[in-house]
């Protein structure tokens, strides 16, 4: 036998003798080691009579199956070593589900090699998965003896790995409890564990422990205070909604399916829900960071930064705030916000020259977080927030009023009038009872004489009185979008024209800084101009014939003439028709001649100058010239 194959064996014994040392040493799963280490021991006494065989006894299979017994070896004894380790084991353990699909894949690979090797052992009795099962309870309940002495640790390695995390120290303890808690339960075969696994599944829970929350609130709202934080083991800003309630009593099913809800929903105008923070007296919903905040805070100048809006923006963020609400209620089944206002937009910079700004909808679909946290806190301050009625519809008022599609309309369409006019609605009122009043008897904000009409009609039409009237958001989406892209268009055709201004100012400027006199410049800059009057009259020219060719196209799919009838209301097309028939011998240009001919300069400065343009229109009537002799 060669000296490769005992080699193996011996380092397998070597391995094999380590693992005893340290199993007797870790501070965690400490039966399932030991029963890691007896089927080990199983397996290796059948090799030490290999030590003695010869090598034609050997095959080069077996040596094969025994370097990857080694190898499956010595993996085991790297992770009872981490599990030894005073500054791993609680790592190790904390994500438990980790744990218990090592052991699993340790276990499948030395089953594997036994049979691989045949040994003689009864490899089904001796990798008993009941007995696995058994072991790992008997660890379990071990562990849950140490869920503080885990916890510190975790809580201590966190604050040495975020120097900068020095609040709220006992509350990141208490997540790393709840946390640990939880995933050892989850472990276990019963019923709660069951549930906490379809729980898990609904959306993503982020721990407490996982964020690091800003002192500084961004805003509150109706149902939860809002701060800018980090996600620690993904090193994203988010904010934070913390909700003001101090327990789920009857609702978590509920406050579940709403998360659930909005978690699943991913569009560009729809704020997206990262997950949501669920521990003892610790409620959270993690969101996106919008930097520019609220559109309620730009309008009324509560932004650090100060923001202004010309209408090609307002026409954008309306049309933006439309087609999130659309989007909510083209769900099935529909999903209707309820709380529309000018606190649920936020905004960010979008980079977009046509679209500078991104709008996203937020705070949708969570009625029953609302009405928990109405029941179990006091009012908010007005002071910090404003009334949503604001925004309310006026069937809304009414007794046992039901929220529909057309009262989100209505709340929109405030938002509108919001925006045009950078104004509070019914700022001039200091009682809230006469805006009740108002809204009740269909008064509205008055509108300023300087809002564009569509988009005062688009106001008009949202806040309807008969809910039946109001447009859908769909309708409102397509009229919006209509008057944004019109009036990208003429923004386009300025931005053009200013820059054709600013070109022919610097060549003006250029030729008036030219000082030089000499014959052979003036000579130069002669022929440099005329090339260029020259291509001006041959662009005037070429756009006179295409504009010609396409109306006389369309009047060929009427008329079945050979040639042109001139129009009535045109007196002096007449005169130039009859002057053609009276005269005959005038020349026509014919259709042999080039586009180089018709625009060569002669051409250009003496026919174009003195030709009518009838002659060739008739020319075109009775044989069309196509764009591709002119392009060409």
């Amino acid at each position: 036998m060669t000296s490769s194959s005992p080699s193996s064996i011996d380092r397998i014994i070597s391995l094999r003798n380590k693992i005893r040392q340290n199993v007797s040493k870790v501070y965690a799963n400490k039966i399932q080691c030991e029963r890691l280490c007896e089927r080990i021991d199983q397996l290796i006494d059948p090799l030490e009579r290999l030590e003695y065989a010869s090598s034609s006894i050997l095959r080069n299979e077996t040596r094969l199956i025994l370097d990857k017994l080694l190898q499956c070896i010595d993996d085991c004894n790297v992770y009872i070593e981490k599990l030894k380790s005073s500054n791993e084991w609680y790592e190790e353990i904390y994500e438990y589900k980790k744990s218990e699909e090592k052991f699993h894949e340790l276990n499948q690979r030395l089953s594997q090699l036994g049979q691989d090797l045949s040994l003689g052992l009864n490899i089904q009795q001796l990798f008993n998965q009941k007995q696995d099962q058994e072991d790992q309870r008997e660890d379990l309940k071990e562990l849950n003896k140490k869920l503080d002495e885990i916890s510190q640790k975790m809580l201590e390695k966190q604050c040495e790995q975020y120097k900068f995390i020095d609040k709220m120290i006992d509350k990141r303890f208490q997540s790393f409890r709840y946390s640990l808690e939880q995933n050892l339960l989850m472990q276990q075969n019963s019923y709660q564990s069951q549930y906490l696994h379809r729980e898990h599944q609904q959306f993503l829970h982020i721990p407490y422990k996982d964020l690091y929350i800003e002192d500084k609130s961004l805003g509150h709202g109706g149902f939860a205070d809002v701060y800018k934080a980090i996600w620690l083991t993904h090193h994203d800003q988010v904010a934070v909604k913390i909700i003001r309630i101090n327990h789920l009593s009857n609702v978590r099913d509920d406050f579940l399916r709403e998360i659930s809800t909005m978690y699943r929903i991913r569009y560009e105008n729809v704020l997206t829900v990262l997950g949501a923070c669920i521990e003892p007296n610790f409620y959270a919903i993690i969101v996106e960071y919008m930097p520019l905040g609220s559109l309620y805070d730009i309008l009324h100048k509560k932004h650090e930064e100060e923001i202004s809006f010309d209408w090609s923006d307002r026409y954008s963020l309306a049309w933006q705030m439309s087609k999130s609400i659309n989007y909510l209620h083209s769900l099935s089944p529909t999903i209707l916000h309820r709380d529309i206002k000018s606190m649920n937009f936020l905004l960010k910079y979008n980079g977009s020259p046509n679209q500078k700004y991104l709008v996203k909808v937020c705070d949708f679909g969570l009625a029953e977080i609302r009405r928990e946290t109405f029941l179990q806190s006091s009012l908010f301050p007005t002071s910090q927030t404003v009334g949503s009625f604001y925004w309310k519809a006026p069937e809304l008022l009414l007794p046992h009023s039901r929220h529909t599609k057309q009262s989100d309309i209505y709340s929109l369409g405030i938002v509108f009038w919001e925006l045009g006019t950078e104004r509070i609605p019914w700022d001039e009122y200091d009682d809230e009872s006469i805006i009740l009043i108002q809204v009740k008897l269909g008064k509205r904000p008055s509108i300023p004489l300087n809002i564009p009409e569509e988009y005062k009609q688009v106001i008009q039409d949202a806040w309807n009185h008969d809910p039946q009237q109001r447009p859908s958001c769909f309708q409102l989406m397509e009229r919006l979008f209509q008057e944004l892209s019109q009036m990208t268009i003429l923004n386009n055709q300025e931005d053009i024209v200013d820059l054709h201004a600013q070109q022919i100012t610097a060549d003006e400027n250029n030729s008036s800084h030219s000082t030089i006199d000499t014959d052979s410049t003036r000579t130069s800059i002669q022929v440099a101009e005329k090339p260029n009057e020259e291509q001006k009259l041959i662009n005037s020219f070429r756009n006179i014939i295409i504009s010609v060719l396409e109306t006389a196209n369309e009047d060929d799919q009427i008329e079945s003439e050979s040639t042109l009838k001139p129009s009535i209301s045109s007196p002096s097309l007449i005169d130039n028709e009859q002057q053609n028939e009276t005269f005959p011998t005038q020349s026509e240009p014919t259709l042999s001649k080039s586009y180089e001919d018709l625009t060569s300069s002669s051409n250009i400065t003496n026919n174009f100058a003195n030709q009518p343009i009838i002659p060739l229109y008739r020319i075109e009537k009775r044989r069309p010239l196509h764009r591709k002799y002119i392009d060409n």
